[in-house]
């Protein structure tokens, strides 16, 4: 694939032009084309594109379990020139509050269950039921990703659409992955590893099986 790209949603471009109706994600509830992930990626990208004011391009909180919803919502963010900040669907509602609070979201995409546990904060944020908004039919930030809190209060950090870029194509060169590969995503997206697993098979083609978090969960 040609490297002058500008925004880390060329790759799926480029991928869903070539690939087409080869499968790209399989999660536990079944997959997804490069083709069906571009045209709901559109989608919910337009769909954000109508709560963005001018000029206003702030973040957009994805509150989903981990499964191919996620990845969809990711790429629209990235479709409606907004950053994604994937957040653990597990995470406490009071961190969630403090991370609503910093980010002054656009929108948080979530699903129903989600939806109840925020109504609960309160929230002067708008919220985008997934499913609701996929029924119809460059920015210099990518994504934000935030840290664990370990040493204090949990720090967003932004990573450049340049760097995811430079980041995937230095593994394609390193590792033998093209369009026959299937690769295993064991990481949660709030886990910066989930980058390779995901962006990878929008540069190479390969397919990537989303494995549920609860198979890596010790009793």
């Amino acid at each position: 694939m040609e490297t002058m790209m500008q925004s880390a949603v060329c790759l799926l471009e480029q991928a869903a032009e070539k690939f087409k109706n080869k499968t790209v994600f399989e999660d536990k509830d079944g997959s997804i084309s490069f083709e069906e992930l571009r045209e709901k990626s559109r989608i919910i990208g337009s769909e954000l594109i109508k709560r963005v004011e001018t000029g206003r391009k702030c973040p957009v909180i994805v509150y989903l379990p981990k499964s191919i919803k996620s990845i969809i919502s990711f790429m629209g963010s990235l479709y409606s020139a907004s950053p994604y900040v994937p957040i653990d669907y597990a995470i406490p509602m009071a961190r969630m509050e403090k991370t609503v609070e910093n980010l002054h979201p656009t929108a948080i995409i979530t699903d129903t269950d989600g939806k109840t546990k925020l109504e609960s904060l309160n929230l002067d944020t708008e919220i985008l039921i997934f499913d609701d908004a996929t029924s119809a039919l460059d920015l210099k930030t990518a994504y934000i990703m935030y840290t664990s809190g370990s040493t204090g209060v949990p720090k967003g950090v932004t990573i450049s659409n340049r760097g995811v870029i430079d980041y995937i194509e230095w593994i394609v060169e390193t590792f033998p992955i093209d369009e026959n590969s299937v690769i295993g995503m064991q990481s949660a997206f709030h886990f910066d590893n989930s980058v390779f697993d995901m962006y990878t098979a929008f540069y190479t083609g390969a397919k990537t099986m989303i494995i549920p978090e609860i198979l890596f969960m010790y009793p």
